[in-house]
């Protein structure tokens, strides 16, 4: 009995190119777990080099589902920088243009401050573990937030 087990585990768990990364990315959208607690499990099933492989993958995972949903879903995501800030950034050129040039310099968005929702999530402390959790529920409070996320959460 124990052959066949292990059998079976090899077969749908042993090779990390046959596994099925919707499973792992399943994991990284419970807001108890994330990425972080993912990978160290990796580490731990798989030598550590295959688990920093397949970690990578999965998140390549994500960001493509990310991706394709935004794009079939027409859902403008708000970006970090883009929001009500930049009426008041305007309010204030108005205020300061008078004292010198055009002040539009200063209230730039870098390129590399933007981060997407993936971005923003992932970097989100993880929830606390135990008592009564529900993670369609945490994803239903929070799509305002994380709009694409949360669709894929959902079907997932």
């Amino acid at each position: 009995m124990t052959y066949s087990m292990e059998e079976k585990f090899e077969k749908y768990w042993g090779d990390n190119e046959r596994a099925n990364l919707l499973l792992y990315v399943a994991v990284i959208l419970d807001p108890r777990y994330n990425l972080k607690p993912m990978v160290h499990c990796l580490n731990l099933t798989y030598e550590h080099e295959l688990g920093n492989e397949l970690s990578k993958k999965v998140e390549a995972t994500l960001r493509r589902l990310y991706e394709e949903y935004k794009s079939n879903a027409s859902i403008v995501e708000d970006e970090i920088g883009q929001s009500s800030n930049q009426v008041a950034d305007e309010r204030m050129e108005d205020l300061i243009v008078p004292f010198g040039e055009s002040t539009k310099h200063l209230y730039a968005d870098d390129a590399s401050e933007k981060k997407t929702e993936v971005d923003r999530y992932l970097m989100e402390a993880c929830e606390k573990q135990g008592g009564d959790f529900k993670v369609l529920d945490w994803w239903k409070g929070n799509s305002t937030r994380y709009k694409v996320l949360a669709l894929i959460a959902k079907d997932i």
